[in-house]
């Protein structure tokens, strides 16, 4: 029986017996009843807290470098209005708070995915495995923290996200390790917490025990996804999806499947999805093989692109060797090259990227393509200055540079623009938009 059902029956069965005491015993009923109601209202309190897991609020997890403030700089600020409620919860393999996930729109037209645990309707993490020193204290999540990574997505064309991901293993304490570039551009880790040992933080980290590990997949599938059943231990569950298509799945680490999952529908072979059921009664079986056909975005509206012709313009190349700092040192190359944007860049969708290609030759320190883009908003009409230099482009007497600079689009299944240098075939799997603005060559001399 529910602790907080039978506590109200003992309640009134105490109450009822007061009342039917003899009337000579009014006198001491009268004071035994207000007692009688207090103990048992206590009695009530602590079941229904013992039900729910009830976990002292200690210092909430605070945005930091690399989280969502800056407002027209990589993916954005919080927008106003733009945090939802708890959209999705499940269970965790272990008990204690479940598992949530809500989203948090930014200002440069992006959605976050935000997952953690929930007690009492607020999304945060628990102090444990080494996080908050173990304070087994609650800690609520500010909106901007982007944990456990960076899980931000640009929604389609009528504002609905289409995606399917995870984050594996991350320790039971919700609390996943996120990287910032400080210092010259090395990769730290917050303070805190536990690590896989697979990430190379730079810290002295402590290993998390295999049974606090979690592999949590989540995402949203769209305004018309109803339901989805997956597997875990073998069997087949099915619950309703939230808002948007919002869901959440915990499972211990061992479950944890293989394969890059951020996609716009559960991807075959590495979601433990396994059905995906829509409003109108229509559903889709994700297939089991790798390299199965996954389900259609239903409902997905993909966003218009310029047309090629709106993007180019003139580019402006300059190429310097700076003088060595002292005997024995090499030069220090600098490219910048400069142009006037036709097409602005008022998301995190878009960026301009300079792609520059280096010669495999004589005494070329090293070949390959090496890439840069833009971080913030850009308006039609203003300037714009890409950069590179240092080691990245030589020396390499004699060989010839081929640079492009390109408008890319970014498309809503997780990559960003510099995961794929423009103009290659993964780029063009991935992107909606690989737009030449402009071409140069130089060589050095």
């Amino acid at each position: 029986m529910n602790q907080r059902i039978r506590v109200l029956q003992d309640l009134g069965t105490q109450i009822e017996q007061l009342a039917e005491a003899p009337s000579r015993r009014s006198a001491r009923r009268r004071r035994l009843l207000p007692i009688a109601i207090a103990l048992a209202l206590l009695a009530f309190a602590a079941a229904a807290l013992a039900a729910t897991g009830a976990f002292k609020t200690g210092a909430p997890v605070r945005a930091g470098v690399g989280d969502l403030t800056h407002p027209e700089r990589g993916d954005g600020g919080v927008r106003a209005g733009g945090v939802s409620s708890i959209l999705a919860q499940t269970p965790d393999p272990s008990g204690g708070p479940p598992w949530g996930v809500r989203v948090v729109n930014t200002t440069r037209g992006l959605t976050c995915l935000q997952v953690g645990r929930v007690v009492n309707g607020r999304l945060g993490v628990l102090g444990r495995d080494g996080l908050f020193h173990d304070d087994g204290e609650f800690h609520p999540l500010a909106a901007a923290v982007n944990t456990p990574s960076p899980f931000c997505f640009p929604p389609d064309a009528n504002g609905n996200l289409f995606v399917a991901t995870e984050s594996a293993p991350l320790p039971a304490s919700g609390y996943g390790l996120r990287f910032a570039f400080q210092n010259g551009g090395a990769m730290i880790a917050p303070p805190g917490g536990c690590s896989d040992g697979a990430l190379k933080t730079g810290q002295k980290l402590p290993i998390c025990p295999a049974r606090d590990e979690r592999a949590i997949y989540f995402g949203m599938l769209g305004p018309h996804a109803k339901s989805i059943t997956y597997t875990t231990g073998g069997e087949l569950r099915t619950v309703a999806t939230g808002g948007g298509g919002a869901y959440v799945i915990a499972f211990d680490a061992s479950e944890l499947r293989d394969g890059d999952t951020s996609s716009l529908t559960p991807q075959p072979g590495a979601q433990p999805v396994r059905t995906i059921t829509y409003r109108n009664g229509s559903s889709c079986e994700v297939p089991l093989e790798a390299n199965g056909k996954p389900c259609p975005p239903v409902g997905y509206r993909a966003a218009g692109v310029p047309r090629p012709n709106d993007v180019v313009a003139p580019l402006d190349v300059t190429h310097r060797t700076h003088p060595a700092s002292g005997p024995g040192s090499p030069g220090v190359d600098e490219l910048r090259v400069e142009f006037t944007a036709r097409v602005a860049v008022r998301s995190a969708e878009d960026a301009y990227v300079l792609v520059l290609r280096r010669p495999v030759a004589g005494k070329c320190i090293a070949g390959g393509d090496v890439a840069t883009q833009t971080e913030t908003d850009i308006a039609a009409g203003d300037h714009v200055t890409l950069r590179l230099g240092g080691e990245v482009l030589g020396p390499c007497p004699g060989g010839t540079y081929t640079g492009t600079v390109y408008y890319q689009r970014n498309t809503p299944d997780g990559a960003t623009p510099a995961m794929a240098p423009p103009g290659t075939a993964e780029s063009r799997d991935r992107f909606g938009a690989d737009l030449e603005v402009g071409h140069f060559s130089f060589a050095e001399p």
